[in-house]
C-alpha cells in the first residue's frame, strides 16, 4: 500500500578538513560566520576536524570544487586564530552530501541536525514509522521516541526501559570510560596503547569480546589498513 507522509526531505554539503591539532586542551569550537557556522571538533591522536555546512550542488564535481572549498575553508579558520592555515596544513579533506530535515528548508541553517518521525497507521495494526534527518548525534533519542510511539501497538514494554536500557558496550558497571582502558591495558599489555584507546572508544564494553581469547597481536588476524 501507499505510505503518505506530511515531511519533506532535502539535501545538504557538509566539508571536512581533517588538521595536526594546534591549540591545547580538549575543547571544540564553534563559530558564527556570514553562511552556516564553523565547526572545530578535536579528535584522538593529536587531530582536529574542521567542518562546514555548504549549499548542496550538482554543478560542481570533482578535485577543483573541493580544492577550492578547503581554502575558503582555511581562511576562514585564520581570521578566527592566531596562525594562518595553508593546504599544507591539510592531512586529508572530502565532501559529504546527505539528506537532511528541517522546518524552514534552509540547507545552511543551523538546525542541520534535527529530525523528524511520521508515524503513519492508517488500519490501526500495522504502524510504520518514517525517520527524516538526525545524526550520529540524535540517534538515541531518536531511537526512544520511535519506542514511544509503537508502543501502544506492541506487547507491554517494561516501565522506564528506553531510559535505562545503555547503548551498546556501554555497561561498564562500576567503571569510568578511563578506568576501562585502564582495566583492558591491564589484561592484553600486549595490545599497542593508541589501537587499545580506539578499540575502547569505538566498541565500549565490547571491546572485551572483540579480544578475548587474544594473547598476541598476530591473534587479531591480519591487518587490513593501518
Amino acid at each position: 500500500p501507499e505510505v503518505r507522509s506530511r515531511c519533506r526531505i532535502g539535501l545538504k554539503r557538509k566539508h571536512f578538513v581533517l588538521l595536526a591539532k594546534w591549540y591545547p586542551g580538549d575543547q571544540g569550537y564553534v563559530f558564527q560566520t556570514v553562511g552556516a557556522p564553523l565547526r572545530v571538533t578535536p579528535l584522538p591522536d593529536h587531530y582536529c576536524m574542521v567542518s562546514q555546512v555548504c549549499e548542496p550542488s550538482s554543478a560542481e564535481h570533482g578535485s577543483s570544487a573541493r580544492d577550492l572549498g578547503t581554502r575558503t575553508l582555511l581562511e576562514t579558520l585564520s581570521g578566527f586564530f592566531a596562525r594562518s592555515f595553508s593546504s599544507a596544513d591539510v592531512i586529508s579533506d572530502y565532501l559529504l552530501q546527505q539528506p537532511f530535515y528541517c522546518d524552514d528548508g534552509d540547507p545552511v541553517s543551523d538546525q542541520l541536525e534535527d529530525y523528524a518521525l511520521d508515524l503513519d497507521c492508517g488500519d490501526g495494526r500495522s504502524p510504520l514509522v518514517s525517520v527524516f534527518g538526525g545524526s550520529f548525534a540524535t540517534h538515541h533519542a531518536m531511537a526512544r521516541e520511535v519506542v514511544e510511539l509503537l508502543a501502544p501497538y506492541l506487547h507491554p514494554l517494561p516501565a522506564g526501559a528506553p531510559e535505562i536500557t545503555p547503548l551498546p558496550g556501554g555497561r561498564l558497571h562500576s567503571l569510568s570510560p578511563e578506568g576501562f582502558i585502564l582495566d583492558l591495558a591491564a589484561r592484553y599489555p600486549w595490545l599497542p596503547s593508541g589501537l587499545l584507546r580506539r578499540y575502547c572508544c569505538t566498541y565500549g564494553a565490547r571491546a572485551r569480546d572483540l579480544l578475548e581469547g587474544c594473547d598476541c597481536l598476530a591473534d587479531l588476524g591480519p591487518e587490513l589498513t593501518p
